[in-house]
């Protein structure tokens, strides 16, 4: 990450790491989300491993209803890299993207289009996330409170989806302008209200 000061040597004492990690139900990392982890921090001061283990999807394998807001924005991210695998970007890639932060404001450049669709499924939780309340009670939740019936992603919410809206641009530099311009999925990943009512590099993306 590419601070205001460019030191990140500075940043180190206050995070042990800035990347976010997705674990599994037995509580090995099953992904690293640098990308995520390092946009959080930027927006909030908050280490990523804080927005761990928070609610139900929250850096887990989750189940049930979302807890709150916050945890809607966990889930909506899982539907949106969930898409992203069905449009191609695979597991075994290299990620190419780094991200800006100036004055608490993130930027994810990303260099190839599944770069650009991971900046924007990764900018969009991790604002949505910001700009939650965050409930501490919500980090120590029991796992029977997850146990629901799982919830599934929905279709059909999104005007436009990734590959329709890359689609459409052209690879000029402009388009290069940088993917946080270009944030197809956030409305999906700003789902918080509409998901189920009552309740809002190691890899890039899993191996199921």
């Amino acid at each position: 990450m590419v601070t205001e000061s460019g030191l990140h040597e500075s940043l180190e004492r206050v995070c042990d790491r800035y990347y976010f990690n997705q674990l599994k139900e037995d509580g090995n990392v099953k992904a690293e989300l640098p990308l995520l982890g390092e946009m959080l921090f930027c927006l909030t001061g908050r280490c990523p491993e804080e927005f761990e283990s928070y609610g139900c999807y929250c850096g887990q394998e989750g189940k049930g209803n979302p807890a709150d807001i916050l945890d809607s924005c966990c889930f909506s991210h899982h539907c949106c890299i969930e898409h992203l695998k069905k449009l191609g970007c695979k597991s075994d890639r290299n990620v190419r993207s780094e991200v800006l932060c100036m004055d608490n404001k993130p930027t994810c450049i990303g260099w190839g289009i599944c770069d650009k669709l991971l900046c924007a499924c990764d900018k969009a939780a991790a604002e949505c996330m910001a700009s939650a309340p965050f409930n501490q009670t919500m980090r120590t939740l029991r796992r029977d409170q997850c146990r629901d019936v799982p919830v599934v992603c929905r279709n059909g919410d999104v005007g436009d989806t990734p590959d329709r809206a890359i689609a459409g641009q052209s690879d000029s530099s402009s388009s290069e302008e940088s993917s946080e311009e270009h944030s197809p999925m956030r409305d999906i990943v700003r789902a918080g209200p509409s998901v189920p009512q009552g309740r809002r590099p190691r890899s890039l993306f899993s191996e199921e």
